[in-house]
């Protein structure tokens, strides 16, 4: 936990996937040239490069994922389920951007499918633009910290990541909801 008088912590989390995730870094950046009050931002960028002007991670251990995602005011992560249900645990709705197979971020569009779901679901706050993504960190950060925490905090996280699987499972088989290139 941090106080009053230290900065408010943001946390961006690319993933592992070794595509690049450049649109986050640059969306991140951008945002941090011009963000108001005192905000701190680490960056697990991965095989992506570093950011401009948070602090660059290439890699998190699963233990410093949680120390972080459970010290942070916000966090932006790409649309993998093991991060948005570690946020959810933690009782933070993470800003999630998909990446995108059309802008050479992933092999498929699996997490753009998946990320509508849960959306709709509302668990998480889906950033499809930049605008967005910088407007919602500015009103998220202008919140006190209590108020960007769920009550899911108290139950451990269960429900909501029950929620997550349930969704995952009503998706149906693979192969309905991603669309394959030929190997050929």
């Amino acid at each position: 936990m941090t106080d009053a008088s230290e900065p408010l912590l943001v946390l961006a989390i690319v993933g592992t996937d070794h595509h690049p995730f450049d649109r986050m870094i640059d969306w991140i950046d951008d945002w941090l040239a011009t963000a108001p009050g005192s905000v701190r931002c680490i960056v697990q960028h991965g095989f992506t490069r570093p950011p401009r002007l948070a602090e660059p991670r290439p890699r998190l251990t699963y233990d410093e994922v949680q120390e972080l995602i459970a010290e942070a005011h916000a966090v932006v992560c790409h649309g993998g389920p093991a991060t948005i249900m570690d946020c959810r645990r933690a009782g933070l709705t993470p800003f999630v951007m998909p990446r995108r197979h059309a802008l050479g971020e992933h092999v498929d569009n699996h997490q753009v499918l998946f990320t509508r779901r849960i959306a709709e679901a509302g668990m998480i706050r889906l950033v499809d633009d930049e605008t967005t993504l910088h407007r919602s960190l500015t009103e998220e950060i202008m919140k006190p910290r209590q108020a960007t925490r769920l009550a899911v905090v108290r139950t451990g996280g269960d429900e909501a990541v029950r929620a997550i699987a349930e969704s995952v499972h009503r998706l149906g088989p693979r192969r309905r909801w991603v669309r394959r290139k030929s190997l050929v």
